[in-house]
């Protein structure tokens, strides 16, 4: 995604919040979200993925405006490469009931309302990305 937006920090640590999440199959539960102050990758484009396949996250404005977007690798793995013995070259197998836990990062925007996973269907191989789950940015006081 060449056409990054800047940091408009400067390159300085930022408020930042890291939320820790745990999945089984499709299902994504939030197990941890903590405040940090570290550099945070600039946004993706905000436009013009819209119908395509991947992986991203996202922060939304109380409107549902998304104002940050990082596309990034599927933290969900529905394939395992095996390296068998004899084999030229590893082979993918599908993954019967994916489980595990992953990490995202994000600056904590003072607009922004809502962290969005952002996922093709794990039905298919390709298809459009729609809402996987959606978290508050910050717990209820």
């Amino acid at each position: 995604m060449g056409d990054q937006q800047p940091m408009p920090d400067g390159g300085k640590p930022l408020p930042a919040v890291r939320f820790l999440f745990k999945y089984d199959q499709s299902k994504v539960r939030l197990v941890s979200r903590q405040p940090l102050m570290m550099l945070v990758p600039p946004s993706d484009p905000l436009q013009g993925l819209e119908g395509l396949a991947g992986f991203w996250y996202e922060l939304r404005d109380k409107t549902g405006r998304t104002i940050y977007r990082r596309v990034a690798r599927n933290p969900i793995q529905h394939h395992v490469e095996v390296h068998e013995e004899g084999a030229a070259s590893p082979r993918r197998r599908l993954i019967d009931v994916p489980s595990g836990v992953f990490t995202i990062v994000v600056p904590d925007l003072p607009e922004a309302q809502v962290l969005a996973l952002c996922s093709s269907p794990f039905t298919k191989s390709y298809g459009p990305v729609a809402d996987l789950a959606t978290f508050p940015l910050h717990t209820s006081a």
